[in-house]
């Protein structure tokens, strides 16, 4: 018994003397923008977390975060809550009331600016936080981000992107749509 105490001992004390495996690193750089063009939007913040804890944010409309460890889960929120209303109109508001009647059909970027309560549908729920903004100037604040690819289907993303267990350098790209400009008079 002794003989196996001491082994397992001189294992332990062997094993704790090794190098500790190292994990590699990796980044996360991209921009607001499209089509490799940057984007002219102000205020806004770029935040990551990773897992729930915030850890980095830039203002730049190019990004990098470096030296993110290996197997962790990472978040981008890009938020701009800027208090702009130029730009929409009842123009936006007669195609979010042609959209829900059924008469006119939407582009994906149409779709997330319309959706102003963010909650994956246009409806008169919409309709009326967007007549709020435009006739009492309230509400209406700031720009949802999506990814181009992004779609109403579930293709791409809107609003963040979730890195789990990265394992490689990665690139994002965003572009932002003003929230309630329907008519994509600015974006």
């Amino acid at each position: 018994m002794k003989k196996l105490f001491f082994c397992s001992s001189l294992l332990a004390i062997i094993l704790s003397c090794s190098d500790p495996v190292e994990l590699k690193t990796y980044s996360i750089k991209g921009y607001i923008g499209l089509d490799q063009q940057v984007q002219n939007i102000e205020p806004f913040t770029i935040r990551l977390y990773q897992n729930d804890l915030l850890i980095a944010t830039s203002n730049s409309p190019e990004f990098e975060f470096k030296a993110l460890k290996e197997g962790e889960n990472y978040t981008i929120i890009p938020e701009s809550n800027e208090p702009s209303y130029n730009g929409l109109s009842t123009l936006d508001l007669t195609l979010v009331n042609n959209y829900i009647a059924g008469t006119d059909s939407f582009t994906p970027f149409q779709f997330v600016a319309a959706d102003m309560n963010k909650d994956g549908i246009v409806d008169a729920t919409d309709k009326d936080l967007l007549f709020t903004c435009v006739v009492n100037n309230i509400g209406c604040n700031g720009h949802r981000f999506v990814t181009p690819d992004y779609t109403p289907q579930g293709v791409g993303h809107v609003d963040q992107i979730i890195f789990e267990h990265l394992n490689a350098d990665q690139q994002v790209q965003f572009f932002g749509i003003k929230i309630g400009d329907v008519s994509g008079v600015t974006h």
